[in-house]
């Protein structure tokens, strides 16, 4: 609602937004043995996924782009009437500044873009969002990231592997769990969207 200065205090006042993140939905869903929230509504998951697309897009679309930088399930709240809600700009950049320094690495590795992963900030834009939000969605759907392990190893497998089909890591999700139900077939266009 406003931005200003105290003396040598800055403030931001901004909506109080309350509810959860979609990483604690991935969570409750893994504690219950449910592998993926998608699983338990496959068009509620996926009608909350494309709401928070749009988001992202209008956040694109500004006469100055905001490239959000850092899109993970955490960033993601659902308030109380289940819509959600971007959260966490603190790393984003627009096109007519400069983004972070070249070579340097920004972001949460299981969701950085390979030119973030490499340090080529000279290249994020809208695609370095769009490959985080296709890592979220990945999550939603099959439980985990793409690529999972230690943060040297996720970086090192973001440039060189492709990660297991969604439908794929699904599956092997739901035969690790021992409570899981058979899994739902992932769309086929949903799978490709990913």
């Amino acid at each position: 609602y406003d931005v200003g200065r105290v003396g040598r205090d800055f403030y931001i006042s901004m909506e109080l937004l309350d509810g959860e993140t979609l990483e604690d939905r991935i969570l409750k869903a893994r504690r219950l043995g449910r592998v993926s929230p998608f699983l338990d509504n496959p068009r509620a998951t996926l009608t909350l996924l494309a709401e928070a697309a749009r988001a992202v897009h209008y956040a694109h679309s500004r006469l100055e782009p905001i490239i959000h930088c850092d899109l993970k399930p955490s960033n993601i709240l659902i308030d109380p009437s289940g819509r959600p809600h971007i959260l966490d700009f603190g790393l984003a950049v627009t096109r007519k500044q400069d983004g972070p320094d070249p070579g340097m690495i920004t972001g949460t590795p299981s969701y950085m873009a390979p030119e973030q992963v490499s340090g080529r900030s000279e290249e994020i834009d809208a695609r370095t969002d769009v490959y985080a939000f296709g890592s979220v969605l990945y999550e939603t759907l099959t439980g985990r990231p793409p690529f999972v392990g230690d943060p040297l190893d996720v970086l090192q497998k973001t440039l060189e592997v492709a990660p297991q089909a969604p439908g794929g890591a699904l599956e092997a999700a739901r035969l690790r769990s021992a409570n899981a139900p058979k899994a739902r077939p992932i769309p086929p266009f949903i799978e490709e969207i990913c």
